[in-house]
């Protein structure tokens, strides 16, 4: 790609010219697809990078030597998949289109399609930004930050039969700052639900003995038990049922019937849904885990809900609306100082009054204010500023 300097901002070289773009981002990948030019140039690039052909948009592993990429003229040569690990860059948010000159073949920056149903609003996503993590390993553990003295965390889990399909996840919260931070996650469809309460432990004991919350409409519920009986885990956040209230965090002190968990039903979906939307739009929930955000792309509206669009899946935004339910939680305020739920309903007013358009109106006195008529037909009226009459 060609990058130049304008009045101290950089644009890129595009169809329609050189154009602003926000930010680039790197980003690793365990393989890439180098593609040959009969020129002599080359390109190395991601799988999944899309290209223009025609009307077209392909991925890089979808290409054939008899393909002809948008731009000036160039004829593949040879196109290889390569086993190693490289470094990428990508452009984000470029004007006009998102396509820029790359090797002088047109490509489409790699960010995702989503749709505009799409939970969070698609000008949002399109702000998103992945990065890469501090800290990996092969089960599936990401970390963004790593944990820091005196810091609360939060812990929500979404658990699977680890069978392959559905994932087994969890997303940790620093909550002791606003906005919260995502700080580190885990995702992994292999994982027996006997062996995930233990990578719960490990990582929960890691972060301060953060709070644990564990969805148990399924298998969560052995999950929970595990961690509490097994593990003898003390930070295991409980909820009980409260009638017409629904399920009430409690942290295992509430009247009635008490349970490690919360079971996600319609109400609770639905609150986690809607405050998870306001935490990410308002910038009160900082992203940066790559799953979670392509997650989020393909998390769309079904019927009265909310779920992935077939052949995607959503377990690590479930945890997050689960952290969006826990925030709206009486108990939560006792976690954490920050009351971000009120921050967000005090923005809401002030943003639609801000909005309202203001109306000039003529005050005569005659509204609304007390008149005393005299016999010879003189009105006299009252002072409406003030709870007592004061003739003029």
């Amino acid at each position: 790609m060609t990058v130049v300097a304008n009045h101290k901002q950089l644009k890129v070289s595009t169809p329609s010219g050189n154009q602003l773009f926000s930010h680039v981002q790197k980003f690793t990948r365990k393989g890439y697809i180098h593609i040959q030019f009969t020129d002599g140039s080359e390109l190395k690039v991601s799988p999944k990078h899309p290209f223009i052909i025609g009307s077209q948009r392909k991925l890089a592993h979808e290409l054939r030597p008899t393909d002809i990429i948008d731009g000036k003229r160039k004829d593949i040569l040879h196109i290889d998949f390569v086993d190693e690990e490289i470094e990428l860059f990508d452009l984000l948010n470029v004007e006009n289109g998102n396509l820029y000159y790359t090797n002088d073949v047109v490509s489409h920056n790699c960010d995702f399609v989503g749709s505009v149903h799409t939970l969070i609003a698609p000008s949002k996503l399109k702000t998103l930004a992945y990065v890469d993590p501090v800290f990996k390993n092969g089960e599936g553990f990401k970390v963004y930050a790593k944990p820091e003295e005196k810091h609360i965390y939060v812990i929500t889990v979404d658990v699977s039969r680890g069978t392959g399909q559905d994932y087994s996840a969890f997303s940790i919260i620093d909550i002791s700052t606003a906005p919260y931070k995502l700080v580190a996650t885990f995702r992994n469809n292999t994982m027996s639900p006997l062996v995930f309460p233990n990578a719960i432990h490990v990582a929960a004991k890691q972060y301060n003995n953060a709070h644990v919350l564990v969805e148990i409409n399924d298998m969560g519920g052995q999950v929970a038990d595990v961690l509490h009986a097994e593990l003898e885990y003390d930070n295991l956040l409980s909820s009980t049922m409260r009638g017409r209230k629904g399920q009430v965090l409690d942290g295992g002190f509430g009247a009635g019937q008490s349970q490690f968990g919360v079971r996600t039903t319609e109400v609770v979906k639905r609150s986690g849904c809607s405050i998870l939307k306001s935490l990410v739009e308002s910038d009160r929930l900082l992203i940066q885990d790559f799953d979670v955000i392509k997650e989020l792309f393909a998390f769309v509206a079904k019927k009265n809900s909310f779920e992935a669009e077939v052949g995607y899946n959503d377990d690590l935004v479930m945890t997050l609306v689960l952290f969006g339910w826990l925030s709206t939680q009486p108990y939560f305020k006792d976690l954490s100082s920050l009351d971000i739920r009120k921050d967000i309903y005090q923005d809401t007013i002030t943003k639609l009054e801000e909005e309202m358009t203001p109306f000039g109106f003529i005050d005569d006195g005659s509204d609304d204010a007390t008149v005393e008529k005299e016999k010879d037909g003189t009105n006299w009226f009252g002072d409406r500023e003030s709870n007592r009459f004061g003739w003029y």
